[in-house]
């Protein structure tokens, strides 16, 4: 991985990341660089925000995105998309448990 986030073959394929590498985009310190809005949008039946982080080693960019169902509330994800790959995607109780500890970072 160069010093972009880049896998040696390229990016914004998911063949390009080994699993080690996967794993380092997610659980590498991050800090928000534009937070997400104080509202979620309302898009065809969900609720929808989404904020951008900062890799602190390497300053790789990130996007994470929240969504909600309006009429099942229980039905909740987040995700962290890198080079336009989603690394990670946690749904229920966990997406909203994760949600909260970044609103608290």
């Amino acid at each position: 991985m160069d010093e972009n986030g880049n896998g040696s073959s390229g990016a914004g394929s998911k063949s390009n990341y080994t699993d080690k590498e996967i794993d380092y985009l997610i659980s590498c310190e991050k800090r928000v660089k534009k937070p997400p809005r104080k509202k979620m949008r309302n898009v065809q039946g969900s609720l929808r925000n989404e904020m951008t982080v900062e890799s602190v080693e390497g300053g790789r960019l990130f996007r994470i995105f929240m969504r909600q169902n309006i009429d099942f509330n229980e039905s909740f994800s987040i995700g962290l998309v890198f080079c336009q790959v989603t690394v990670a995607r946690r749904y229920g109780l966990y997406a909203l448990m994760a949600f909260m500890c970044m609103q608290n970072s």
